[in-house]
């Protein structure tokens, strides 16, 4: 994949690459074993407080958790392109996401 057609794509879809959030605790944001990369720990966050906190269905909307879910996805993209050296041109594929 590359870096500048990922990035279009995102942008095509209405959103920005975050810069990547500093860690929240202590914690490695992202661990690379062989030719695969884990990242953990991507909270959504805006100006280093967190997005709508609270329960879904109690005190945050669906869609508020949909943006907020958009969020740290895109953080984690964005970590993971910090730890590639600043560009996904090295991403083949993403073969999981959990919650």
């Amino acid at each position: 994949m590359r870096d500048a057609d990922i990035l279009e794509r995102i942008s095509e879809l209405g959103h920005e690459l975050p810069p990547p959030p500093p860690p929240v605790a202590s914690y490695v944001p992202v661990v690379r074993s062989g030719s695969l990369a884990f990242v953990a720990g991507q909270v959504a966050m805006v100006d280093d407080h967190p997005i709508h906190p609270g329960r879904l269905g109690a005190t945050v909307s669906v869609e508020m958790g949909q943006e907020a879910a958009a969020r740290a996805a895109l953080q984690a993209l964005s970590v993971l392109r910090d730890d590639l050296g600043g560009s996904l041109d090295r991403l083949a594929r993403i073969v999981q996401v959990t919650v």
